[in-house]
């Protein structure tokens, strides 16, 4: 019995470097090439690969078709800074919101470095600089994960307040269900019943 592995893997992202293809065309085309499975492994094996993220669908009626992901698929830096520019008004209240969900996920300041991941060149915002222990406690422990901050690399604090906080909760929370693409599990609104008025 064939047990898929990276054979398996190679073949069919050599099939979709071209384009999309069906089940059915990935099926046949594996065993033109002399990859002898059954056709309900091949299907099981493309929707784990999907699941994944390692390969894309769409429904094509009757067929599934597979295909490569297009667009790289972006680091938690590059989401948050994405999601604080849509939320935040100016660019100041962008970034200063962008460094609270960062100083949340972290529980520590942020490096310049790090907002530059984010997508933001200039520390303008409500911001405070981080000096002395706090600082060189928050670089050690970028350190021992093998990440190197310069000396001269400043770090901040965000100033914001409760209404920063929610913000950034919320943008935390978008961030997520974007992510994981759970957007159908969020209930938007809760629907008020008449004795609730």
């Amino acid at each position: 019995m064939f047990v898929p592995g990276d054979k398996l893997r190679d073949a069919v992202f050599e099939l979709l470097k071209d384009g999309e293809m069906s089940i059915s065309a990935i099926y046949r085309k594996l065993d033109d090439e002399g990859i002898k499975t059954h056709r309900l492994v091949v299907t099981g094996y493309l929707r784990a690969l999907e699941e994944m993220k390692v390969l894309r669908s769409k429904e094509i009626p009757p067929s599934k078709v597979y295909m490569l992901p297009t667009v790289k698929e972006k680091n938690l830096y590059e989401s948050v800074g994405a999601a604080a520019r849509e939320m935040g008004a100016a660019p100041s209240e962008s970034t200063t919101l962008c460094v609270t969900a960062l100083q949340r996920i972290f529980r520590r300041p942020v490096f310049l470095d790090e907002l530059k991941l984010a997508g933001f060149t200039d520390e303008a915002g409500d911001l405070e600089r981080v000096v002395g222990d706090e600082r060189m406690d928050a670089k050690k422990a970028l350190a021992k994960r093998g990440y190197n901050i310069s000396d001269n690399n400043p770090a901040y604090k965000a100033k914001g307040g409760p209404e920063m906080e929610r913000k950034a909760n919320d943008l935390l929370v978008a961030v997520i269900t974007q992510s994981f693409e759970i957007q159908s599990l969020v209930v938007e609104t809760k629907q008020l019943k008449l004795g609730e008025v």
